[in-house]
């Protein structure tokens, strides 16, 4: 059995590209919101994210951590992450039998198979989220702030024949990062709220000197 499982080739991708189809934009990740990994590999507005293992073990746990970060002198942006185009080969669906947790500064947003739709392994539970239809609102991050985003892919295999292993089999998944500014009021004007404060004070005289003159003629019977 473990002869056979460590003959297993397998593929995991997670693509963190630019391109969020559905918001149709050229480059989602501006050059001020940096995403890289503890390798030192980095997410551009147009790039892709690789995660890679071969001779998975049931019971193996691959942990990648991501740091996320706002450089923008300026705005505020709002983090959305969701998952696409997941695909799989080969005898074993590990798009079922992989568990994803996905973690951002201890707050666990996903918990399911890396089928993304929040369903539970045979032996590991899931949480309900759809990363493939409702995605993940990772929040607000302010000027210079950032965070630890985690992915914890656990192979839960454990439950499979030595016929399921013979052949090598492949899964993938694409999750597509995007960052949009997000909006702050801007402050009242200055010179505007002084130019409506004349306005209001002129006509509060106008009316208080109406009120005078009308009662100046009930006192004098005119």
């Amino acid at each position: 059995m473990t002869r056979l499982i460590k003959t297993l080739t397998f593929l995991l991708l997670l693509c963190l590209t630019s391109g969020i189809t559905a918001l149709a934009a050229e480059k989602n990740l501006p050059d001020s919101f940096c995403i890289d990994d503890e390798n030192g590999i980095s997410v551009t507005g147009a790039g892709e994210y690789f995660l890679y293992s071969d001779n998975l073990m049931p019971g193996d746990v691959i942990i990648r951590t991501l740091t996320l970060r706002n450089l923008e002198q300026d705005d505020s942006f709002r983090l959305h992450m969701l998952g696409q185009s997941p695909e799989s080969a080969g005898p074993v669906d590990w798009l079922d039998n992989l568990h994803l947790r996905i973690i951002l500064d201890g707050r666990e947003f996903y918990t399911g198979r890396l089928r993304g739709d929040g369903g539970d392994t045979r032996t590991m539970e899931g949480n309900g989220t759809d990363l493939l239809r409702q995605g993940l609102d990772l929040g607000v991050f302010g000027k210079g702030e950032y965070g630890v985003l985690k992915f914890v892919v656990t192979a839960d295999a454990g439950h499979m024949s030595t016929e399921d292993l013979y052949e090598p089999s492949t899964a993938r998944i694409c999750w597509v990062f995007h960052a949009a500014k997000d909006a702050v009021p801007d402050p009242p004007d200055t010179g505007d709220m002084v130019r409506y404060g004349l306005y209001v004070l002129l006509f509060s005289l106008i009316l208080l000197c109406a009120v005078l003159y009308i009662r100046y003629r009930n006192v004098r019977g005119v």
